[in-house]
């Protein structure tokens, strides 16, 4: 996976210097609004900062690489995880699964544009706010949130870029004033920590009402720990393995230093001091005997689903998207006979292979392992994972076998997966539309 990484970094470096010169923040909305009216207007300009929201999720949608005609897979169907949805148009997640990515081919509309898009719309949003008709609280609290979400667009870009060019609060308006120098990857974690530090001096620590799913204090601090973590990684932390044709400033720290471990474990108990999260809460109804692997299967569901908020809320939902009622994420997942199409990529043998079984011995070495029943005595992981042969799904609201063996069945392997296998990851228990049912034994 590191040499796909550098492959993405040193391709990407290319891309980010030939592309500069026909757009680099690319189009938005913000150039063709009225200013002067929306943010003399407080609802038009709580509106204009919700719009600096939508993308949040961008880099992890299960569906972001997409062609002219269709939906396609995200990162998992980019790496070895999943295998791509067969498509006549020629994707970004397809060309890096067959090693084929290259500057020309590269999805424009992807990370660099879309994180800088709503970096600039953070700046006009400060550039204007004070102007706007609001109690000066509220107002406050709008431009801290602003502020984090930029830092939030600046990790997303250290992620995939490793150091991009920081603009601060300015606001270009031509391309030839937005070219800038790339900032080396320590100053922009450095930008990023400060930047996520200030906004929690004001935002509050619980969400509720019509604010619930709006940046936390603790979202703050999540975003801090993150970066440092990575930072601390053997992957940034010293980057003397890096290729030697790349700028190591760019790519990482060029040294490692042992300190930034202790910096990233001090970081995440920011986050554990608070009191505010749990590893995982029981449903009311279903406990872990019940379920194996509750714990597991309750960090993939949104904050939400069971009305929780507060101090009631999963681990993986500090911050998250809100994506409203939906039936979109079995459409990318599921099997063909209960409505999905596999957009979202299916799971290769190998990696269905790597759960254990529930007593941690390696499915090859335990005389319990069935082929023909793979989930039983299985780490619950498993089947919380992986659509299998046999599971039992809810199609149309009737429980059903999944028949992905070799056939003419439009599961079958070859007609409906080339490996075998669907994705069952963030597929919920609860919802109305056809949804994967427990399947282990």
């Amino acid at each position: 996976m590191k040499s796909l990484f550098y492959l993405f970094l040193s391709i990407v470096g290319v891309w980010l210097f030939s592309s500069c010169s026909d757009d680099f923040l690319g189009e938005t909305e913000t150039t063709d609004l009225d200013q002067a009216t929306v943010f003399a207007d407080s609802t038009y300009t709580a509106d204009f900062l919700n719009q600096i929201y939508v993308d949040i999720g961008f880099d992890i949608q299960h569906n972001r690489y997409k062609d002219q005609y269709n939906d396609h897979g995200g990162l998992q169907t980019s790496c070895d995880e999943a295998a791509y949805k067969a498509s006549t148009g020629l994707t970004t997640d397809v060309m890096f699964a067959t090693g084929t990515v290259n500057p020309v081919t590269i999805s424009e509309d992807d990370v660099w544009r879309i994180a800088y898009r709503n970096i600039r719309r953070v700046n006009v949003f400060f550039k204007y706010a004070d102007g706007s008709r609001m109690a000066e609280a509220a107002k406050e609290e709008y431009k801290a949130e602003a502020r984090f979400l930029r830092a939030w667009y600046y990790a997303m870009l250290l992620r995939h870029y490793g150091g991009v060019a920081l603009i601060g609060d300015d606001v270009y308006e031509t391309v030839e004033e937005a070219i800038k120098e790339r900032n080396s990857y320590a100053d922009c974690v450095e930008y990023i920590v400060d930047e996520a530090n200030k906004a929690a001096e004001t935002l509050p620590v619980e969400r509720s009402g019509n604010k619930f799913g709006r940046v936390t204090r603790g979202a703050c601090k999540a975003l801090i720990s993150r970066v440092r973590l990575y930072a601390a990684s053997k992957l940034f932390n010293g980057s003397d393995f890096a290729p030697t044709d790349f700028p190591k400033e760019l790519l990482g720290y060029p040294t490692y230093d042992k300190e930034r471990w202790k910096i990233a474990v001090d970081a995440a108990l920011d986050v554990i001091k608070m009191k505010q999260y749990d590893l995982y809460i029981r449903n009311e109804d279903e406990n872990n005997e019940a379920y194996p692997g509750w714990g597991y299967y309750a960090q993939l569901l949104p904050a939400d689903y069971y009305g929780k908020v507060g101090t009631e809320v999963y681990c993986g939902t500090i911050f998250e998207k809100k994506a409203g009622a939906s039936i979109d994420t079995n459409r990318w997942f599921a099997p063909p006979s209960t409505g999905g199409n596999g957009i979202g990529g299916y799971v290769y043998h190998d990696l269905a292979e790597l759960f254990p079984m529930a007593d941690g011995t390696p499915t090859k070495d335990s005389p319990d392992y069935d082929p023909t029943n793979p989930a039983n005595k299985r780490d619950p992981r498993f089947m919380f994972t992986v659509t299998y042969d046999g599971c039992i799904m809810k199609s149309n609201m009737q429980d059903t076998e999944i028949n992905i063996s070799v056939g003419t069945q439009q599961d079958a392997i070859y007609r409906g997966t080339p490996t075998g296998y669907y994705t069952h990851k963030f597929l919920k228990f609860g919802s109305m539309a056809n949804q994967m049912l427990y399947g282990g034994s």
